[in-house]
């Protein structure tokens, strides 16, 4: 008997010993898990406040760095104070794309490839004759105006019309530069006065794009390009068969 007790004891004190192992180990995947979570938290905080920062400084016209044309707001080239201060709120907010998908019928995926270009990134832009800028584009009134009225609600059909050619235009562009298409050409040939001309031999992914203005692939023949068989769609779902055609006759 005292070995049969000595022995219930033994195996109690084991599976003791073996529980609290157990929920030593368990307190420590918590913990590190925890330790996991807040890290990924602070993460996300500092990446956030770091946008606000962005934001915020983008919103100082004056500030910043003084060479290339930049403005204080990171523009490749300086505009109106309020057009910089609209470009960094559009920046800033979360929001816009889903409620510019849902006035205007394009795709919230459409809406944020192009805003993540036009807004978000910074490019290599030609200011001159063998001269490149880099940073955001230059902020253009109108198009901010055009951006803030299609989240406020939907357009009329001029506006709607506006909306779907430079979204059109901006998409189409987006994905020639990722393609290795410089934005514009710096070529010294290409500019005359002082100002970028349309030149056949010279040309970026801008000059390739539809027409900003009204959707247009007029300028395509200039450039011995040929357009897709089926017209764009009003809503641009279709709008991957420019870039396609684009790639093709540019033998990207």
């Amino acid at each position: 008997m005292p070995g049969e007790l000595g022995a219930l004891f033994r195996s109690l004190a084991d599976d003791t010993a073996e529980a609290a192992g157990s929920i030593a180990t368990a307190i420590g995947r918590f913990t590190v898990a925890t330790a996991d979570t807040e890290d990924a938290n602070v993460a996300r905080t500092l990446a956030a406040e770091t946008d606000t920062t962005r934001a915020i400084e983008a919103i100082r016209p004056g500030e910043g760095p003084a060479t290339g044309g930049w403005s204080g707001a990171g523009h490749v080239e300086a505009s109106t104070p309020w057009a910089e201060a609209a470009y960094a709120e559009i920046r800033a907010n979360p929001a816009d794309v889903a409620r510019i998908a849902a006035n205007t019928g394009i795709s919230e995926d459409i809406i944020a490839q192009v805003k993540t270009h036009l807004f978000l990134t910074e490019h290599d832009v030609p200011i001159g004759p063998g001269e490149i800028a880099h940073g955001y584009f230059t902020a253009v009134p109108d198009t901010a105006k055009l951006w803030q009225r299609a989240e406020a609600g939907p357009l009329n059909p001029s506006d709607q019309g506006d909306f779907r050619s430079l979204m059109a235009h901006e998409y189409v562009e987006k994905h020639l530069m990722a393609d290795g298409m410089p934005y514009r050409s710096a070529d010294p040939e290409a500019w005359v006065d002082g100002y970028l001309d349309f030149n056949t031999d010279h040309f970026g992914a801008h000059e390739v794009a539809p027409k900003a203005s009204n959707g247009s692939l007029s300028h395509w023949e200039d450039l011995e390009l040929t357009p897709p068989d089926v017209p764009l769609a009003p809503n641009l779902f279709n709008i991957d068969n420019v870039v396609e055609a684009a790639r093709r006759g540019l033998h990207l």
